[in-house]
């Protein structure tokens, strides 16, 4: 309750840090609040945070824990700050991530245009999207991001890989595994 609190306080750091420790609050009344903060907050990393927090109002809608009506708003929302060039990349990201859940074709679509925008931070957000999604799909773009020259969008791949279920990682899985770096070999 306390985080709830400081969501419209002065200092965008703390708007922030509300948001982040809100995660595992699912009460149907802090939806609003966060899609207020997503489309009106001037801070792009408070924008960034509420659109990764809805993901999970998302992911109670698809496991039909959410009404219809909170999970079309949250869905609106999602899909017009994904659409809006003039966003901030870092909260278009974080909102392709959060859709992810929802497996239909505008969203595969959705995925499938972050994945090939030019923008690095937006493709590895794609693959991130990708795990989420559970979407066999994209098994092959996966696998083949496991080859990546980029460590980021390797790692984005290894997790997604998991999502998955992907068994034909494995061999790939294990080489990074035996990599120098202790981020790949966790």
């Amino acid at each position: 309750m306390a985080f709830r609190r400081l969501l419209p306080h002065s200092d965008p750091l703390i708007r922030r840090m509300a948001v982040e420790g809100l995660w595992e609050d699912d009460s149907r009344e802090l939806v609003e609040s966060l899609l207020i903060l997503l489309l009106r907050d001037p801070d792009p990393a408070v924008r960034a945070a509420a659109a990764t927090s809805v993901g999970r109002f998302v992911y109670m809608a698809e496991c039909e824990e959410l009404d219809e009506r909170r999970f079309d708003l949250v869905r609106r929302t999602l899909e017009r700050v994904i659409m809006n060039a003039q966003e901030e990349i870092e909260v278009r990201r974080r909102a392709v991530e959060s859709i992810a859940y929802i497996n239909d074709d505008p969203v595969r679509r959705i995925i499938d245009r972050a994945y090939s925008d030019s923008d690095p931070h937006m493709r590895e957000s794609a693959v991130f999207a990708m795990g989420r999604s559970a979407d066999i799909i994209w098994a092959d773009t996966v696998l083949a991001e496991l080859q990546s020259k980029s460590p980021a969008m390797r790692y984005e791949a290894a997790r997604a890989t998991g999502e998955l279920q992907l068994k034909r990682a494995v061999p790939a899985l294990a080489r990074m595994a035996e990599e120098d770096d202790p981020i790949y070999r966790l």
